[in-house]
């Protein structure tokens, strides 16, 4: 048996094909009234062998015990749930999203980032069994009203942490979807990020790539002045990398992670090195990269149920064409096509 002191039952979601029962519902019951979920496969999360025919005792907001069948006594009070077939996991965490930027298609248009589209987003999530979500660097200043609201209890769906209105390269490419700032002096950027780290972001974060060559790349002087003004203000800086000199760079800079893997060539001993010694992390999203790949698949895992129960119709029909399809691979072929 393994008994957990004040574990927030936040941490754990029962999932059978798509019947999800979550601390969301778990939340609603008499809090004073033990729940017992029995019968489940339980991964526990800590890298412990799964647990065939488990009991989960939970009481309120806290997880009062977990372990085999027989092994966990029961509450004589308690409220017994069978939930065999089901599996028991702790919540998952996507470490790199983008909120509120498409609502019934692939592409983000003016319009979609409202708090409706937003809700959604993070109810969606929370059924899928991701509970947490880092969104990075494309949010409209909506998204801090929508974050006090979730604080006082006012918003549900999953947490959710973000950066705010985040940092690209100068342009003057119109885009009535784009919301981020273009700083194009180091005083600029100093500007910017006082302005959004008025709202209090969760960490500020920037753009350091040309897109395959295909824009104007953020200049060192100007990804100095965003690390530098972000940590005056108290906020980690975050950076999008593609290129390991890059990467070296904003190391050298004083950047605080990296949202992506470098993806030019493989890292060697000096970055690695260098990151260990300031305890720099790395996200590496490689189900991003991974993506494109199944994309290009076409058809064969689009008629999967759980998919489809989540999945907007727009979204749904997009993947599903011949003609996205074909532009996948035609990406694939050559990396230098590919859409902004």
């Amino acid at each position: 048996m393994v008994r957990i002191k004040r574990l927030n039952a936040l941490a754990i979601l029962a999932i059978c094909s798509t019947i999800l029962v979550s601390s969301s519902s778990v939340g609603a019951q008499n809090t004073t009234r033990p729940i017992v979920l029995r019968g489940a496969l339980l991964i526990d999360g800590t890298g412990r062998p799964a647990i065939e025919n488990s009991v989960l005792v939970i009481q309120g907001d806290n997880i009062l015990a977990a372990g085999k069948s027989g092994a966990v006594p029961i509450p004589k009070d308690a409220d017994l749930k069978d939930v065999s077939g089901k599996t028991i996991m702790p919540a998952l965490i996507n470490l790199h999203g983008h909120l509120g930027l498409t609502t019934n298609g692939v592409d983000s248009v003016s319009g979609n980032y409202t708090e409706e589209n937003v809700r959604r987003q993070l109810q969606k999530y929370l059924s899928y069994g991701v509970a947490t979500v880092a969104s990075f660097g494309q949010d409209a200043d909506l998204i801090f009203e929508l974050r006090d609201a979730q604080h006082a209890g006012k918003l549900g769906g999953a947490r959710f942490f973000t950066a705010g209105r985040g940092l690209a390269e100068a342009n003057n490419r119109p885009n009535p979807a784009e919301i981020r700032y273009h700083p194009k002096t180091p005083d600029e950027a100093r500007s910017d990020v006082r302005e959004v780290a008025a709202h209090h972001p969760d960490y500020v974060k920037m753009w350091v790539d040309d897109n395959l060559g295909r824009s104007p790349k953020m200049q060192p002087e100007i990804y100095q002045a965003i690390i530098d003004e972000a940590h005056r203000q108290h906020v980690r800086a975050f950076a999008h990398e593609y290129y390991l000199a890059d990467a070296k760079g904003l190391l050298a800079a004083g950047i605080d992670g990296f949202a992506h893997s470098v993806r030019d060539q493989p890292v060697d001993n000096e970055f690695i090195q260098a990151m260990k010694a300031r305890d720099v992390f790395l996200i590496p999203t490689l189900v991003r990269e991974e993506v494109v790949f199944i994309y290009a698949q076409g058809g064969k895992w689009l008629n999967d149920p759980f998919f489809q129960a989540g999945v907007d119709p727009g979204v749904l029909t997009t993947l599903a064409s011949p003609a996205f399809t074909d532009k996948t691979r035609r990406i694939l072929i050559s990396p230098s096509t590919r859409p902004d």
